[in-house]
């Protein structure tokens, strides 16, 4: 009697226990994605079945899951609770996300377009891929004028513009400065139909009364139209919209892309602020109340003397820069560019200017061509 209520309180333990169990399962499957459920012996699903959830890679629309990329990771196009992310379209039935193309209309943003990177942006930088129609380019990036391609709206002189920028004397266009409407454009400079002998001056166009214009060559103040005459070429005076030192009048362009005085020498490409002025470095045209670095010697462009640092042959003296120092050439170790013979003064031959560097004439550059503002060798 004794074993048989034993055995049978053992089955009726066994029911309860069999009936009310609830076995955990790991949280997430092999591949790394989390189950976040539970699974009743002989539930639903049967034995060892998951309900749906975010991240098992199939929308359910029962628990209103819009994408489900088979992982809960924000950042790849469908979030961590299975909801599509801006700039990204997902497959209907679930799958990796795919970035929205750039121009794209920002789906939470009107005023925004998507930049081709999952991000939604005021306007596409520089240099973005976009296939139109409403890229919104930001200021200083090309234009031709298609509607819905710069995001100011303007297309002013070949750039996107923060204006409108279409009356005289007003560019768009000023080297540098790509994007920046600057009204009046400074004295001297050519814009537009105010070309040939004339130049704005005061934000009209008027003659230039047989000077150069702004940019252009010359050899005294006296021959430009704004009287400013520094290292061979028409300068901008301080106080002028700039967008690089070699358009300044003192040789520096400051952090507000004005033309002002130098204060320190760390501010100036040849390392050297002198009364307010940028001296030139190695290469860089002097003459014509601009001097050259201590150590080196106007003769068109500066040349360094030997030991200075440099990149290029023109920068030096002797015409040679050998391992990055300005040398002289002998017949055992260092050799003159293009098999050139060393005088004997240890000296190359004459280095013409390479495209890109500054000029101040056309006869110093091997292309024979120095223009734009600074003029460079083409």
């Amino acid at each position: 009697m004794t074993t048989r209520r034993v055995s049978m309180g053992l089955l009726l333990l066994g029911v309860v226990l069999g009936a009310s169990c609830i076995v955990p399962e790991s949280d997430t499957y092999p591949d790394g994605v989390r189950k976040s459920a539970y699974f009743a012996v002989g539930g639903a699903g049967g034995v060892g079945g998951a309900s749906p959830v975010c991240g098992d890679g199939a929308v359910d629309m029962s628990t209103n899951e819009a994408c489900d990329d088979g992982n809960v990771t924000a950042g790849d196009g469908c979030d961590d609770v299975c909801v599509v992310e801006s700039c990204f379209t997902c497959p209907a039935g679930g799958g990796a996300c795919s970035l929205s193309a750039a121009g794209t209309d920002c789906p939470t943003d009107a005023t925004q377009v998507c930049d081709g990177q999952g991000a939604c942006v005021a306007c596409l930088p520089i240099g973005t891929t976009c296939a139109g129609p409403n890229c919104r380019f930001c200021d200083g990036a090309p234009c031709t004028g298609a509607v819905g391609e710069c995001a100011s709206g303007s297309c002013a002189d070949g750039f996107c513009c923060n204006a409108a920028c279409g009356g005289e004397c007003q560019a768009c266009d000023f080297p540098g400065l790509g994007g920046t409407c600057l009204s009046p454009v400074p004295d001297g400079w050519q814009e537009g139909a105010c070309t040939g002998t004339n130049a704005c001056q005061g934000g009209t166009c008027g003659s230039l009364m047989n000077k150069a214009p702004t940019g252009g060559f010359c050899a005294n103040d006296a021959a430009c139209a704004n009287g400013t005459c520094v290292g061979g070429v028409c300068r901008l005076k301080k106080g002028d919209a700039c967008g690089e030192h070699a358009q300044c009048e003192t040789n520096f362009c400051g952090g507000d892309k004005t033309c002002s005085d130098c204060v320190m020498d760390a501010e100036c490409s040849s390392g050297t602020c002198l009364t307010g002025v940028c001296l030139a470095g190695g290469g860089e045209p002097c003459g014509e109340g601009l001097d050259c670095l201590a150590g080196s010697a106007c003769q068109g462009v500066c040349k360094l003397g030997i030991g200075a640092a440099c990149e290029f042959d023109y920068q030096c003296g002797t015409n040679l820069c050998f391992m990055n120092a300005c040398a002289s050439c002998d017949d055992m170790m260092q050799k003159c560019a293009n098999d050139g013979t060393c005088d004997p003064g240890q000296n190359c031959p004459f280095a013409e200017l390479p495209a890109g560097a500054l000029c101040k004439s056309n006869g110093s550059c091997s292309s024979k061509q120095c223009a734009g503002f600074p003029p460079r060798c083409g």
